[in-house]
């Protein structure tokens, strides 16, 4: 994540396989977000960048999922795009908090094909609301009957603690995925990352 001209832009990924190939991919895609992020106006446009520069020359075929927004933190307006990746989840601080997932759109993973198929999405962010991303590692942590945390199970987990700060959501959420796995080896690569959007001026 990083600040450019009054919006505060983010992204999350996934890339396929393991090893350094893997992780060299992946660095690939987040240097080539902040170039694209900073060069077009729309979040899409910048997808869409991305995923030309990661077609080319992808000999081993990866693919990464990959979540990237922009977020104007002066209008509280959202604009999202969702390439394959799994969906984030929104708290609003409602009279009755609430927790939902952002968006079943999800699209095709950067690196799959060298189209242009990346849609925009756009929402407006109240002051307080919160939004919740995280890689599969989270959903798909096993226990020792081979049993999935699941999205109904971190959905839950993140509105029992959908009043705490940013860092106090990822530390339970990590929690939880301890207490699911009891024991049980990491076996894929947990992310997470929790923004909390405020109007200037207020707390």
């Amino acid at each position: 994540y990083f600040l450019h001209n009054g919006n505060l832009y983010f992204c999350i990924g996934d890339v396929s396989g393991k090893g350094i190939p893997a992780s060299l991919f992946l660095s690939a895609t987040h240097y080539l977000f902040r170039s694209a992020a900073e060069s077009y106006d729309k979040i899409d446009r910048a997808a869409a960048a991305i995923n030309r520069s990661l077609n080319t020359d992808n000999e081993q075929n990866m693919f990464v999922t990959f979540f990237c927004g922009k977020l104007d933190l002066g209008t509280g307006i959202l604009e999202f795009c969702n390439a394959g990746h799994n969906s984030p989840i929104l708290i609003t601080p409602t009279n009755d908090v609430k927790a939902a997932f952002l968006s079943p759109n999800h699209g095709i993973a950067l690196g799959v094909m060298d189209l242009d198929v990346f849609k925009l999405e756009t929402i407006q962010l109240e002051s307080g609301d919160t939004l919740f991303l995280y890689t599969d590692g989270v959903t798909e942590s096993m226990n020792a009957n081979n049993t999935e945390l699941g999205n109904d199970e971190t959905l839950r987990c993140i509105t029992e603690h959908a009043t705490q700060n940013s860092k106090g959501i990822v530390e339970a959420m990590y929690k939880r995925i301890l207490q699911h796995a009891d024991g049980t080896v990491q076996s894929d690569d947990i992310t997470m990352l929790c923004i909390r959007y405020k109007k200037e001026g207020q707390e």
